[in-house]
């Protein structure tokens, strides 16, 4: 597990504490991984910060999958419930600055060009997981 951000760190550390994990914990930036060409089969970035859309990042994923390796990102998600306790958690992330203000077929777009560029081919989904909806993409080497 690689992570930029120190606090993150930290609270990775606390959940994988499962002894069922054996990894370690590297931290490192997007832009030049400090992996091997090839090492992985699978990337997984949730809700990541700009750097996801630039080039960089998209070439330096693509150098660390494997052959036919995928990347994996859940770039938004929106909390769509009618409950009060639904609506209340939106109107907060909203005015916290933490729910997405661009619309879908902008994020999609703008993933798509550099993800592309890279050599990957994005498929971009919308799943409804309880009060929520989720983009995920797919990027498949």
């Amino acid at each position: 597990m690689v992570w930029t951000n120190p606090a993150n760190g930290i609270i990775a550390k606390k959940r994988l504490a499962n002894p069922v994990y054996t990894g370690d914990l590297t931290r490192g930036l997007a832009q030049s991984l400090p992996f091997p060409t090839g090492f992985f089969d699978i990337v997984v970035s949730t809700f990541p910060a700009e750097y996801i859309f630039e080039a960089e990042t998209m070439s330096e994923v693509y150098r660390v999958l494997c052959g036919d390796g995928r990347f994996i990102i859940l770039p938004a998600a929106w909390i769509v419930g009618r409950k009060l306790i639904d609506r209340s958690a939106a109107w907060l992330f909203k005015i916290t600055g933490q729910a997405p203000v661009l619309p879908l077929e902008h994020v999609t777009n703008r993933l798509r060009r550099p993800m592309e560029q890279a050599g990957f081919t994005p498929q971009f989904q919308i799943i409804e997981f309880n009060a929520s909806l989720i983009l995920i993409v797919v990027a498949v080497k």
